[in-house]
């Protein structure tokens, strides 16, 4: 602590700290500024936020109790935590993190632990063969002497009334950051202003500090002279010296362009970019060069009105968007070259007589009516696999398995009836792995000499998922919690794969870079899975009982096959929801019967796509009042059952760690954990006391009382401690026996 005599010390260093604030954050701005235009740093967002961060913190040690010697240790310390948290990404995202079970989210920062570690043994072994470390090490250490430097310069501003020696340290960070860019030391003559007026303020405080200690008389308003002075002194400086370098010329020359008032161009130009057309490429993404920008913008490509039931009508007396969601897809890729993907070649067109018959179960018949708006080529969109279209419209297969189907023809307006997925989590998960020949065949593949880190990675990731459907749920939901969503080009440097890339360095993109990743994880692990094009789902119009599909909504995600339920789509990238797999059993339906009825007309499609939907009759509608069905019978209504039901289940999900859903009943289920409760009595009898109010809620033709729910959720919440203990455990120890055992058994 600090031991001085003199009771006003402190109250003169905070209010050294508000004088020096300006100067000092000028200065953070003026770096800042310097480090994000550095060319070889690839993410600069992280180092600029623990350079903000470090000024705050640098500022806060300077204005506390702490000695010197003991502030340094703190510093350092929080450096290295802070660092090793930011850097290395070791947390998840903040949606992730707040949306996910604990359990999920301790998992996922081992995973980026352990991966941390292999990238700098890497590094080790790089410098040890005499080779320069790479991002992966340097940033950092870097990164420790940005933090290390703005604590320095707050602290001697501060705290030692002399900003020289930071202002030094900051003149020697930008050397360094010149150094590792490869490039001559170019000074920026903004950092020389707030230099200035830093050393400024600290000597004037400095010195009106020591004639307050030795009590000497001086005028109240002679700091309205010294800062006149040392203003003038400062434009002389700067002006003499900036003015002789070509980069400060060149700078105010620059500015000065800047406040010109731009030029209009007009005539020539636009007239020919109106005669080249606003389609002269498709708007379908192209994923021959992975990290590639994507189509973007508000326009809308087309329209599309499906035969799902709506889930309701909201308080406006619209309609709201059915359950199940949809995309449109268009192209199917098939080969990964480490730079992007091929499309699947096209073959022979397959007629709707073909493939009346379901070639696998979990699926049901969904109408689609499309109006296009801009059609640039032949390629047309459909849900999943189609299987019958109007007239003008060619399915073509896409793969040699023999079912997968595209789309093709020149018309803006038609149908087509696809086997759209209606598969149940329980279900992928008993699919088994018995992959027919041709989808091992082309689905597996994988260039030669991929990083052997990207085999460790995708093993770590899947460590003890007993089914492909684990893995591939543990490899979508590590790359949403882990990876930043960012809608800018990253394409990695010839000669370096385009997954590794993503993984491992930039560590940000958009779909095409989450979507390959996925792919080839799945790959890795001996799971067939591709990559597929198309859009999103779009906007929904209540109003008209429509999807609009904007060209913002270009996108790709994955498809993952699964025996006897065919390919099932995944979402990995963090901006759009997942696909939800209900868990438990899919009652019985009967087989629906692609390829009947008439194609409405197209005009009539136009104005009357809510009607049409309101009046849509089969099964697509027979199915969604299934599901939503089941999904009452499990959650209930709204009430106290219905809440009850919930914190139930929530319950379940999170005492069952990382084992998937369960379709025991709840005794079954009580009696299946008791091993691990029996050592947690408290958590026992609350999982008890929940077990049988939900019983009661589901079974019972009495209600719930509306105060058990609230003691049931006290109960719950004050067990927070053998919660938390029971997770560590599973996850330290990995030695309960999962669901699935415990079926079998």
């Amino acid at each position: 602590m600090l031991h001085d005599s003199d009771p006003l010390k402190r109250p003169r260093l905070v209010r050294s700290a508000w004088v020096s604030l300006g100067p000092l954050l000028l200065m953070a701005a003026v770096l800042a500024y310097r480090l994000e235009a550095s060319p070889w740093l690839g993410d600069a967002g992280r180092v600029l936020a623990l350079l903000w961060a470090s000024a705050a913190y640098g500022l806060g040690l300077a204005v506390s109790r702490f000695r010197r010697g003991t502030a340094w240790a703190i510093n350092l310390a929080t450096a290295l935590g802070s660092i090793a948290l930011v850097m290395a990404r070791l947390p998840p995202r903040l949606g992730y993190l707040i949306s996910r079970p604990a359990s999920d989210v301790l998992w996922t920062m081992n995973v980026r632990l352990v991966t941390l570690f292999e990238l700098l043994g890497e590094e080790v072994e790089r410098v040890r063969a005499g080779l320069f470390p790479t991002e992966i090490l340097v940033a950092p250490l870097f990164a420790v002497s940005v933090w290390l430097s703005l604590t320095w310069l707050a602290w001697t501003t501060v705290r030692r009334r002399s900003a020289w020696p930071g202002i030094a340290a900051c003149l020697g960070l930008l050397l360094l950051d010149d150094l590792l860019a490869a490039r001559q030391p170019v000074w920026s003559m903004w950092l020389v202003v707030p230099a200035l007026l830093l050393a400024g303020l600290t000597a004037y405080h400095g010195k009106l500090a020591a004639w307050e200690r030795d009590r000497v008389d001086f005028p109240e308003l002679i700091g309205q002279d010294w800062f006149a002075g040392a203003a003038a002194i400062s434009a002389i400086v700067v002006l003499a010296t900036g003015w002789s370098t070509p980069e400060w010329r060149a700078t105010m020359s620059d500015l000065w362009e800047s406040l010109r008032p731009a030029a209009v161009e007009s005539g020539p130009a636009s007239s020919a970019a109106a005669e080249q057309g606003a389609f002269v490429q498709s708007f379908i993404p192209d994923l021959e060069r992975i990290g590639a920008s994507f189509p973007s913008g508000d326009a809308t490509v087309f329209y599309v009105v499906t035969d799902d039931s709506p889930s309701g009508v909201d308080g406006s007396g619209l309609l709201m968007p059915p359950v199940r969601q949809h995309y449109w897809r268009a192209a199917i890729y098939e080969r990964y070259t480490g730079a992007g993907w091929e499309a699947a070649p096209l073959g022979e067109a397959v007629l709707p007589s073909e493939q009346t018959s379901m070639p696998f179960t979990g699926r049901y018949g969904l109408t689609q009516q499309y109006q296009i708006l801009a059609l640039p080529d032949d390629r047309l969109f459909s849900v999943n696999q189609a299987v019958a279209a109007s007239e003008g419209v060619q399915l073509q297969l896409a793969s040699n398995d023999g079912y997968s189907t595209l789309p093709r023809g020149n018309t803006a307006d038609y149908r087509v009836t696809s086997w759209s997925s209606s598969v149940t989590s329980a279900e992928l998960n008993q699919a088994g792995t018995a992959y027919p020949s041709a989808v091992r065949q082309v689905y597996l593949q994988l260039p030669s000499g991929l990083p052997q880190r990207m085999h460790n990675l995708a093993a770590r990731v899947t460590l003890g998922s007993p089914s492909a459907y684990d893995k591939a749920v543990r490899i979508q939901e590590y790359l949403r919690g882990t990876y930043e969503y960012r809608l800018e080009e990253s394409v990695p440097p010839p000669g370096q794969d385009a997954v590794d890339h993503f993984l491992f360095e930039v560590q940000h993109g958009f779909c095409s870079q989450f979507a390959s990743a996925m792919a080839v994880m799945l790959r890795l692990e001996g799971v067939p899975a591709r990559v597929v094009t198309g859009f999103a789902t779009g906007e929904w119009d209540g109003r008209l009982g429509r999807y609009r599909i904007p060209t913002s909504a270009a996108h790709a995600w994955v498809e993952v096959y699964f025996p006897t339920f065919g390919w099932i789509e995944f979402e990995p990238t963090p901006a759009l929801s997942p696909f939800d797999y209900i868990p438990g059993e899919r009652a019985a339906q009967p087989p629906p019967r692609p390829g009947l009825g008439r194609v409405r007309d197209s005009q009539a499609f136009r104005g009357a796509g809510w009607a049409v939907l309101g009046l849509g009759v089969g099964l697509a509608g027979v199915l969604g009042a299934v599901f939503a069905l089941r999904r009452r019978r499990r959650w209930g209504p709204l009430g106290e059952a219905g809440r009850m039901r919930r914190l139930y289940w929530r319950m379940r999900d999170e005492l069952t760690i990382g084992m998937g859903q369960s379709s025991l009943t709840p005794a079954e289920y009580l009696a299946a954990q008791a091993a691990w409760l029996g050592q947690r009595p408290r958590l026992e009898r609350v999982a008890r006391d929940i077990t049988a109010l939900y019983v009661q809620a589901v079974y019972s033709p009495h209600p719930t009382p509306p105060q058990a729910l609230g003691q049931a959720r006290g109960a719950w919440r004050s067990a927070w401690w053998e919660r938390i203990r029971l997770r560590l455990g599973r996850l330290a120890g990995r030695t309960s026996p999962s669901i699935a055992d415990q079926e079998a058994s």
